[in-house]
């Protein structure tokens, strides 16, 4: 998650260094160590964020910068990185009479831990509490610390080396709506763990070591539950049983956990979901009728290990589903012929980096909402479905680094379609920042470009300084992926496609330089057709291409090689797809197969030739 302290501390800089912003409350430019701000719209509120690393070491300290601060205006404050927590008192925070959101993030130090009583008195109005990447266990998080705050809605434990936790810790927050507890080292949850917990909405525990998803978390239904991240583990089994108290789910991320089987009605007590990720999971086959009854708009099928879908698979969700990823499924060689039949508001679909060879030959007939297309880095693809038939929405085709498509194909594509890379993330993870409204609140129109400090922060689930120069695309999707810190400077058209979603902390990052035309494996061959000369570097499948897996069409070899030149009468009686022909009225010129004078041939029904 996205901690808010750190999105505070950007925003206090972007704030202090507008003209148009009157500070009344805070002392002038140079008095204090800690960036102090209005609140926009409002008088006497105050956001301040104390960085330890801008020369405060200790809490006196600390403390001593804070003092020329109205203490009893502040609402919001962060205190990070600071490195001596030693001295810390339990009244410290206690004239901070309308601070409803407290940071404490990023204090990894030995040292940092909090007294018992450091709430007492401001307990009752905190709301948000962040104690992410502080290094806490177990034993910093005693049920006596947390019971004075009565009404906290938000509690971020993330990142820290949490391996269990008792049942009173949660019991001694009943209002909590919203808990993190993501990136730990949790083995096990324990029954009932947050059945004094009401009204929860969100829960996550992504990247931790569990092995099992306990059925009997909760003693009542959580009606208010909408959002479970239990991806990034080690757990081997669902049922329709573990989802049972959660009857108003919308958003469920089981990515990449070792499940070998999908029970047919695993969703079956979930009617509501709409976003699904299924990322990585090991199940080779899918039952047909795993989504019947749910309204899915965004489903997420990627590094699977499945060979082929049943064709009715999305048949439930036709009238709903919008995105669809199936990319980095190297085991996917084909999709059944009426695999898209009725998928009329599909917009966005993800095939890159796959096992096909062809697309069924209905593909663009069945998808008349299609705006968007991937499929790159697909080595076998040999073929797209007749051009004809695409829908009018379509203005996206990222096909880069499919070397068997001919150029033919590939020229169709650079003519009528943005072709640059793409970057497709399952953009599941959008809630990691709970808190993500600070800077719509704080500033309305806030800058799209950051100045990212100086000093690397410590590890978000997506921190996100991105300095987009000379018209580069840097498509990180707001931050949906666990541990990426991208700092991104995408200069002069070069695409940084980081976070490839697929939890990897921070791997795959997918940098696609276009590096202004220029042919950087040295192989700039008169006559070559380089269509771009795209270096791929470090795609999906690890592959590190520098231009050698075939990106250089060579057609001018005497007119040989000219994918469906020359084919000397040959009719077009038979029933091959996609076949590659001179468009002159001969309807397949395709000869089953048969690769003659350089062109390819596919096999497979429709029987419609591609023209020059």
């Amino acid at each position: 998650m996205t901690s808010w302290w750190c999105l505070l501390a950007v925003s206090i800089t972007l704030l202090s260094s507008s003209s148009s912003l009157v500070d009344a409350k805070c002392p002038p430019p140079g008095n204090s160590l800690c960036n102090c701000s209005e609140v926009v719209g409002t008088t006497n509120e105050l956001l301040v964020a104390c960085d330890g690393q801008a020369g405060m070491v200790t809490v006196m300290d600390l403390k001593y910068q804070l003092d020329g601060i109205p203490e009893k205006e502040i609402v919001e404050l962060a205190i990070y990185r600071l490195k001596n927590w030693q001295g810390l008192r339990t009244d410290f925070f206690d004239k901070y009479e309308k601070l409803t959101r407290l940071g404490l993030a990023a204090n990894p130090n030995g040292n940092f831990k909090l007294p018992v009583g450091i709430f007492e008195k401001i307990g009752k109005q905190i709301t948000t509490l962040d104690l992410s990447t502080c290094n806490l266990t177990e034993k910093d998080l005693p049920p006596a610390l947390l019971e004075p705050l009565v009404n906290l809605k938000e509690i971020d434990l993330s990142w820290n080396n949490i391996q269990g936790l008792r049942r009173a810790v949660f019991d001694a927050i009943p209002s909590v709506q919203t808990i993190d507890l993501g990136d730990n080292k949790l083995t096990q949850l324990l029954p009932y763990l947050f059945a004094g917990v009401k009204n929860l909405t969100m829960l996550d525990l992504n990247d931790n070591l569990l092995t099992e998803f306990p059925p009997d978390l909760f003693e009542d239904p959580q009606p208010a539950l909408k959002i479970l991240d239990i991806g990034g583990n080690k757990i081997s089994k669902l049922t329709a049983a573990h989802f049972a108290m959660m009857p108003n789910l919308t958003v469920l991320d089981a990515r990449k956990n070792p499940i070998n089987v999908l029970p047919p009605d695993l969703f079956s007590q979930t009617p509501q979901l709409g976003r699904l990720s299924l990322n990585g999971i090991q199940a080779s086959v899918l039952p047909a009728s795993l989504f019947k009854g749910l309204p899915l708009e965004s489903l997420d099928l990627s590094n699977s290990g499945v060979r082929s879908y049943p064709e009715t698979l999305l048949t439930p969700v036709a009238s709903t589903l919008e995105e669809l990823h199936l990319d980095n499924s190297i085991n996917l060689f084909s999709l059944p012929p009426k695999f898209f039949k009725g998928m009329d508001v599909l917009e966005s679909v993800d095939m890159s980096n796959t096992g096909l060879d062809l697309l069924p030959s209905t593909f663009f007939t069945d998808l008349k909402g299609l705006k968007k297309l991937k499929i790159s880095d697909n080595r076998w693809l040999i073929s797209l479905p007749p051009p004809k038939d695409f829908s009018e929405n379509l203005k996206i085709i990222d096909a880069k680094n499919c070397p068997k498509l001919p150029p033919v194909v590939t020229k169709w594509i650079a003519n009528n379609f943005d072709s640059r890379p793409q970057l497709m993330d399952f953009p599941i993870n959008i809630y990691r920042s709970v808190n993500r409204e600070i800077l719509q609140r704080i500033i309305p129109a806030a800058p799209t470009t950051t100045v990212p400090p100086t000093t690397t922060p410590p590890p978000n689930k997506a921190q996100n300084w991105n300095n987009n120069n000379n018209g580069g695309y840097n498509n990180n999707n707001g931050g949906y992926n666990n541990g990426y810190n991208n700092y991104g400077n995408n200069n002069n058209g070069n695409y940084n496609n980081g976070n490839n979603g697929n939890g990897n902390n921070g791997n795959n990052g997918n940098n696609w330089n276009n590096n202004n035309g220029n042919n950087n494996n040295g192989n700039n061959n008169n006559g070559n057709n380089n269509n771009g000369n795209y270096n791929n570097g470090n795609n999906n499948n690890g592959y590190n291409n520098n231009g050698s897996n075939g990106n250089n069409w060579n057609n001018n070899n005497n007119g040989n090689n000219n994918y469906g030149n020359n084919n000397n009468g040959n009719g077009g009686n038979n029933s091959n797809n996609n076949g590659w022909g001179n468009n002159n009225g001969n309807n397949g010129n395709n000869n089953n197969g048969n690769n003659n004078n350089g062109r390819y041939n596919n096999g497979g029904g429709g029987g419609w030739g591609w023209g020059r």
